[in-house]
């Protein structure tokens, strides 16, 4: 049975009550392992607190404190003789031992002002009761691992910002909370995570972080040290981080050469691993140089992964192509975070990695997998290269694919010439007094755009008011995108709303999105207003598109079905492209499949659906629909299956499909699977 899943991601918080199961670890990262071969790494890396709350089956019933429970855990975790690497993760911001140069997490208890955010009380009380015995936990994990055959690492997260957001949590560090200047948007208030991380352009903060680095690689008789730029990802502000690659680089570079000291000093080498984002591009734009890093030799190890769920489609050659351009020696690693996984869908992507070239594995977050991945994976280890293919894979739809192409209905681009006045827009944010506001191509909307040249806040609210002039009435086409939910209104009229969708060409993206919106305008002065919730990027364009680039026409609803809904006033969105967005248009999700997929029997889609009671017109499998279609559960969450005969899966691309969906906006999916027998 082989499923292919869409998931709709996000960040996952810990609940300190969740229930761990002992054999899930070595279980899961065997199916990687196995697919690694003789010659590849499979890595795991070992959570900075999931261990300290003592709740993990594997040392049930023992004192989590104790040098036995710490050697018994490792043993867990090695299980099988899969696992290649564990890398020891030693901080979540405040470290779990007696460092010299960060306060240790059990600093927290005697701090009246520290508030527990979500981390339960009995992380640093375990770490505080092994300082008191004696016993450094990654002292004993490190020796045990070597005993077992394993190379130990330990890992670093390099700007941590879990709770930042909470006064006094209990581990977010003194140097964070004490300097809000070196935020990446100083004195922030709110519920996010990004604007609280440090900024690196400070010296002070790099200094600081520095400090940490050199005392672990120092202290702890490693193979090597993993740093982790992933937890999080935020290191400059989002338009400064490419000008600020050099100074990223001589950070590392500073790392690297503690490093080569620390390995010339014991006489076998010290490595460094870099975990970065999934794609070069990514990286870059987050201020790594990777090709200089490479170059310099910076890294032995580049592990790309995905920061909150996971990437199906880490560009592995392209990888590989610079690393073998700047320095063939370093070694790729694919990773993968494991709270999107379930076991058929780590062996899915495990198979896609592979196929891709992928040769080294690396998990990340493993213990704190849902229940229903802990009780569904078998202890054996049976997931080897030959096993699989009698085993269940599912392979996902997520936001990084590119949509398939639903069906279409276009409406004839009759359009009007027109232009914005260059000094028509005003701006204002929170009910500000407007101002004049330079809008000709896409920009922040947030950095720096205050009268007295301070920040936005993310959350803000924003308004734009632009003037359009139009050479007759009729219909213009207008490309735009703004970060996170956004109106538009013409001349007084809403014409598109982000979460009322109306007439409009479906050309979604990720983040600051494009869309191509019809709208209806009059000769002369027509007024422009957009209005928006600020998110995390923040940014924004809008343009005349000419008829030229709209050969086709737009795409709308068709004509019939748009004045129905017209008249009973249901909201008319085009097609939404990415998941847990309200739908009422047909949808397209897509995915590649190794070529080795081949269903002998019938297939099922299986659609998870929240929000109100619709249901499309018709759910396809490569364009063949379903003759049998059936829908259980609530208005809160319900289950869509649409059964299909034997063939309709193929290799390579395989296409989910639905026709407009009838009833009220606001249906959301969660989730497109396809499962195979």
């Amino acid at each position: 049975m082989l499923f292919l899943m869409g998931y709709n991601g996000g960040n996952i918080r810990k609940e300190s009550g969740m229930k761990r199961t002992g054999f899930v670890l070595a279980a899961c990262v065997g199916a990687m392992a196995a697919f690694a071969a003789e010659r590849g790494w499979v890595i795991e890396n070992e959570d900075n607190d999931h261990y300290f709350y003592g709740q993990d089956d594997a040392i049930k019933g023992l004192d989590a404190a104790s040098k036995e429970a710490l050697e018994k855990y490792a043993d867990h975790l090695l299980e099988g003789g899969r696992v290649t690497h564990v890398f020891w993760c030693v901080n979540g911001q405040r470290p779990n031992y007696d460092s010299k140069v960060w306060e240790p997490i059990w600093t927290a208890l005697s701090d009246p002002l520290v508030k527990q955010g979500h981390s339960s009380p009995d992380w640093p009380k375990n770490a505080k009761k092994m300082f008191d015995s004696g016993i450094d936990p990654y002292k004993v994990w490190i020796d045990r691992t070597r005993a077992k055959g394993a190379s130990a690492w330990v890992s670093m997260r390099m700007n941590d910002n879990h709770d930042v957001w909470v006064p006094h949590a209990t581990r977010v560090t003194r140097f964070s909370q004490d300097n809000p200047r070196y935020w990446i948007i100083p004195n922030f208030k709110g519920g996010q995570w990004e604007p609280y991380a440090l900024d690196f352009v400070h010296p002070e903060v790099r200094d600081w972080t520095f400090a940490l680095a050199k005392e672990i690689i120092e202290r702890y008789d490693a193979d090597g040290i993993e740093l982790d730029f992933l937890r999080a990802s935020s290191y400059f502000k989002a338009d400064e981080a490419v000008a600020n690659q050099p100074i990223m680089t001589a950070f590392i570079k500073r790392c690297r050469e503690v490093a080569n000291a620390v390995g010339q000093k014991r006489g076998r080498p010290y490595q460094v691993a870099m975990r970065m984002p999934a794609t070069i591009e990514e990286a870059n734009a987050d201020g790594f140089d990777v090709a200089e890093i490479l170059r310099q030799g910076l890294v032995d190890v580049v592990i790309a992964c995905n920061q909150s769920d996971a990437h199906w489609d880490v560009p592995v050659k392209a990888w590989k192509k610079l690393i073998a351009a700047n320095a063939p020696q370093v070694r790729l690693v694919a990773g993968t975070t494991a709270w999107s996984h379930s076991p058929a869908s780590l062996r899915g992507w495990t198979a896609k990695m592979r196929e891709e070239g992928a040769e080294n594995f690396y998990v990340f977050n493993l213990q704190w997998a849902n229940p229903a991945l802990q009780k569904a994976v078998r202890p054996d280890g049976a997931f080897d290269a030959a096993g699989c293919r009698a085993l269940p894979q599912r392979f996902t739809v997520d936001q990084y694919d590119p949509p398939a192409p639903p069906p279409r209905h276009m409406v004839k681009a009759d359009l009007v010439k027109a232009a914005f006045k260059a000094d028509g827009w005003r701006y204002a944010v929170d009910g500000e007094t407007p101002r004049a506001f330079e809008f000709s191509k896409r920009r922040n909307l947030r950095v720096k755009a205050k009268a007295d040249g301070t920040d936005y806040p993310v959350l803000g609210k924003a308004k734009l008011t632009g003037e359009l002039v139009a050479e007759a009435d009729g219909f213009v086409a207008l490309g735009m995108g703004f970060d996170w939910r956004w109106e538009l209104d013409v001349n007084g009229v809403r014409t598109f709303g982000r979460n009322e969708l109306v007439d409009a060409q479906d050309a979604c993206k990720f983040r600051a999105s494009d869309w191509t919106v019809r709208v209806p305008v009059k000769k002369g002065v027509n007024t422009i207003a957009v209005s928006v919730d600020l998110g995390t990027v923040g940014e924004g364009e809008m343009r005349v598109v000419d008829a030229s680039e709209l050969k086709d026409g737009i795409d709308v609803l068709p004509q019939e079905e748009y004045a129905e809904r017209t008249k009973s006033g249901i909201a008319k969105p085009p097609r939404e492209t990415k998941f847990n967005a309200p739908i009422t248009r047909a949808l397209a999700y897509k995915r590649a499949l190794p070529k080795a997929v081949k269903a002998s029997k019938g297939a099922v889609v299986e659609m998870k659906l929240t929000h109100g009671q619709e249901a499309p017109t018709a759910v396809r499998l490569n364009g063949v629909a379903s003759d049998a279609v059936t829908v259980k559960g609530g208005e809160r969450h319900r289950t869509l299956r649409a059964a299909f005969p034997a063939g309709a899966v193929r290799p390579g691309d395989n296409v989910i499909s639905t026709d407009p969906f009838m009833g009220k906006s606001g249906v959301r999916v969660l989730s497109a699977a396809l499962e195979i027998e």
